[in-house]
């Protein structure tokens, strides 16, 4: 097309632009603006139900600067551009450049057409625009599900000084945020993420924001959640609830809550208050009492508490450095493991570790509230088993006990702060530790990401760390951490939660995946009576969710129902035929080919007493010693607290017909029992490896002048039944009858190196760990320094990576690439 402008005839192309993955919320629709209108371009840039388009017409050359400096933009953090495609259409001679709600978008069949280009993978280094190109529709009309859902946000730096500077609008504001910060998940109604479809739809802009909503040279221009004292949440302080009748009815009438809250807890108070994610139990960090109150009211005796500070004055004055501030201070801001820190309290906040979890402030309420204090003790607010409550009727419903009284956090506490702006999706804090993610929550989920298309899929992952995953058109979306499904209770309140998020993403699976063990309650999550249920097994899901990064897997952690032992038990096949364990948790997979194949375990140890071995580990190590042909009275010698009949009850049943169980995380509690937590109960999960793992961390200084003993590997390894199988319940007794004094370093040190010899045999190029075990930095660190170890940091290694291994089971099996059986079919 030719338009004239100053006597001359001018060339005008048109382009159709279209965006997909992590692109609303995160002010990509400003920028495209901005980068359009430096370029001279005319029309109209939306959001639609895939993520963000933009129809732009220009000058040919302005319009190849253009898509070139979008091309290297593509993945500016927080934004993530899973597909970018273009076409070539005909000038529809707009004027001039309007950001557009999504109900005045316009309709097209597609994102692209069958002579788009996509601007993705190799293409994305220099994509020929007018090349036909094959590629998934994700378009505007054809994909009917919403696949565009921004994380939450951390306050950014620029919001962070103007909440500090009395010259602000924003001056001391505790909701404060603009295109880069701030709630999206959390506060998300519908989709696409525009305001009238959030809980800020309930704060009609005063005309001051209305004016800066509106200039593009404001930068928070187009900012969804903006709002100001004027316009924004209030809120409301209730206070002294001693009683249970009292709670919600004492209102306490203060021009500052924030100041009020702040000086309660200088004075050692324990209150609840309104975080970005749902509602959180504090108290002051220094204060000794304080803690103890936390924990009785968490009914938490030993657990690691995570401590916010004030700032990074108050970070580095107990131990931290400034790069791990600033670690803190990202768009996620996670809660970091890290050691080296000297609180006074330490012992009392994680007594079984070396390490502390820590946070920045991650909005200006939590700050505020802070003036008093330097750190402060943040916690979920809601009893064991329950998700974190995201308003006060759910506050008060998660902590009421069978009998309907109120109980834990809510209580003895002395104050709830509380807000009008709504959560619409509860969600806990993400967890790091170095580069693993131990949680992945507020700021890292929901994740959109692109991946193979074969239909709308839904994943629901273990029971465990419970976490679900849906792919549809080509996109996939990680959903945030739930927690543990144990009791019915909390259980509803994540079905109604996956309900709600689903009716977000108008979806609807044509299949879904659950966990296989029996007992599994993920079933129960399944809302789709009329989709196909397949039961993945637990393993198989853990390997196939990082199967593309190496060429061997090792899937360690604790219990995980054996898809294969199953599957022979249906055919009628005997232990002894097959060999077995029904328990997995200690396996090796080779990827070929888009094939998994089972080439490595560890050698089966008996499991007596199910859950009750798991919470007291010395009923493994007496199972596990007697599989070996340990003396019984020796037995005796090592667990004198316990009584006499009851190791020769379990040391009787290991020797008749126990259940089978193959795994490494039962190994690391057996030899855990064997050195350091002796006849203990378990009072969270994995505490008895935990505290392994750091009395071996403090051994490490002290083993230049003491070498371990050498641990001839190659003894301890076997084929059978086409695999190779490394015994690792034979290094139990050698550990009870060692005098070398750092037996937690041994134990970690010999298991790294069986398993190191184990993998040798198989030449990898590179070997992936996934499972809970590979938490454990030592054992990590040491199978490392034998092997070329990756393990992932997209994902958490532990339970949380169920649902991607879920979803990649069914899209291979559709390729029928993996197994010669399916899975078992519900």
């Amino acid at each position: 097309m030719f338009t004239r402008g100053s006597g001359a005839l001018q060339t005008v192309t048109a382009y159709e632009i279209d965006l997909c993955g992590q692109v609303q919320g995160v002010g990509l629709r400003p920028f495209l603006f901005r980068l359009a209108s430096q370029n001279r371009l005319q029309g109209i840039i939306f959001n639609h139900p895939a993520g963000a388009g933009a129809d732009l017409e220009g000058d040919p050359e302005d319009l190849r600067i253009f898509l070139a400096q979008l091309r290297n933009n593509l993945n500016r953090p927080p934004l993530k551009i899973e597909n970018l495609f273009c076409r070539e259409t005909k000038p529809r001679g707009f004027s001039g450049l309007q950001l557009v709600e999504e109900k005045n978008a316009p309709a097209r069949s597609d994102c692209g057409g069958a002579d788009g280009a996509a601007l993705g993978g190799e293409a994305r280094q220099g994509a020929d625009l007018g090349a036909a190109v094959a590629r998934q529709a994700v378009g505007r009309q054809v994909v009917a599900v919403r696949l565009s859902a921004p994380p939450d946000l951390a306050t950014c730096e620029q919001c962070w000084q103007e909440y500090l500077d009395p010259a602000s609008r924003y001056y001391l504001y505790p909701f404060i945020s603009c295109t880069a910060c701030g709630p999206r998940w959390t506060v998300t109604r519908g989709l696409p993420f525009d305001r009238e479809r959030t809980s800020l739809a309930d704060f009609p802009l005063c005309p001051e924001c209305l004016e800066i909503y509106r200039n593009p040279l404001d930068r928070r221009f187009h900012a969804q959640t903006l709002s100001c004292p004027k316009c924004g949440p209030r809120l409301s302080l209730r206070a002294h609830l001693a009683h249970p009748r009292t709670v919600g009815a004492a209102e306490v009438e203060t021009p500052s809550p924030l100041w009020e809250v702040a000086k309660r807890l200088s004075s050692g108070e324990v209150g609840v208050l309104k975080g970005l994610g749902g509602f959180q139990l504090v108290a002051d960090a220094l204060n000794e009492q304080a803690i103890q109150r936390v924990r009785h009211l968490k009914a938490r005796p030993d657990q690691a508490l995570a401590v916010m500070f004030r700032d990074h004055r108050s970070f580095l004055r107990f131990g931290g450095t400034a790069e791990q501030w600033a670690l803190l201070k990202t768009p996620v801001g996670p809660i970091l493991s890290l050691p080296g820190l000297h609180l006074p309290t330490q012992k009392m906040l994680a007594p079984d570790l070396s390490e502390l979890g820590v946070m920045a402030p991650t909005t200006p309420l939590h700050l505020a509230v802070m003036t008093g204090i330097e750190a402060m003790v943040v916690t979920s607010a809601n009893r064991h088993g329950m998700p974190i409550p995201r308003s006060v009727q759910e506050l008060e419903f998660a902590n009421q006990t069978s009998s309907g009284s109120a109980a834990h956090a809510t209580k003895d506490v002395d104050f709830i702060l509380d807000h009008n702006r709504e959560i619409c999706f509860a969600i806990d804090d993400s967890v790091l530790r170095g580069d693993q993610i131990l949680r992945a929550a507020r700021g890292l989920r929901p994740q959109v990401e692109a991946c193979e298309d074969h239909g709308n899929i839904l994943a629901l992952g273990a029971d465990l760390k419970n976490s679900c995953a849906l792919t549809a058109g080509g996109l996939m979306i990680d959903l945030p951490y739930n927690g543990r499904l144990e009791n019915l209770q909390g259980l509803e309140e994540i079905r109604d939660r996956l309900k709600r998020q689903l009716d977000l993403f108008s979806f609807c699976p044509r299949e879904v995946a659950v966990d296989q063990h029996p007992q599994s309650v993920t079933p129960l999550l399944n809302l789709f009576p009329n989709a196909e249920v397949t039961r993945v097994p637990h393993h198989w899901a853990h390997a196939l969710a990082v199967a593309e990064d190496g060429d061997l897997i090792l899937a360690f952690d604790g219990t995980g129902w054996n898809g294969e032992a199953a599957m022979n038990e249906r055919r009628q096949r005997s232990r002894d035929v097959w060999g077995e364990p029904e328990i997995n948790g200690g396996e090796g997979y080779q990827f070929v080919d888009g094939r998994l194949h089972h080439v490595l375990q560890m050698a089966p140890l008996p499991l007596v007493g199910g859950d009750s071995a798991v919470r007291e580990p010395w009923k493994v190590l007496v199972t596990a010693l007697t599989s070996v042909g340990f003396p019984e009275e020796r037995l005796f010698d090592l667990l004198p607290r316990v009584a006499r009949a009851e190791i020769q009850v379990i040391a009787q049943l290991a020797r008749s017909t126990p259940l089978l169980c193959s795994s490494v995380g039962r190994w690391f509690d057996a030899a855990s029992a064997l050195i350091v937590f002796g006849s203990r109960t378990q009072t969270y999960e994995a505490q008895a490896p935990t505290i392994l793992e750091r009395d071996a961390d403090a051994s490490a200084t002290r083993l230049a002048d003491c070498p371990a003993p050498a641990l001839p590997a190659q003894s301890f390894l076997k084929e059978e039944n086409g695999k190779l199988i490394f015994e690792a319940a034979r290094l139990l007794p050698l550990m009870a009858e060692t005098g070398w004094p750092h037996r937690a370093w041994l134990a970690h040190a010999w298991m790294a190196e069986l398993v190191a010899s184990a993998v040798a045999k198989f030449s990898p190029r590179r070997v992936v760990g996934v499972g809970g075990v590979f938490q454990n930095e030592i054992f990590s660190k040491l199978l490392a320094a034998r092997v070329k170890l990756f393990r992932p940091t997209h994902t958490p290694v532990n339970d949380q990576s169920i649902a991607r291994g879920q979803l990649r089971y069914l899209q291979l099996r559709r390729r029928r690439e993996i197994f010669g059986t399916g899975a078992e079919h519900a």
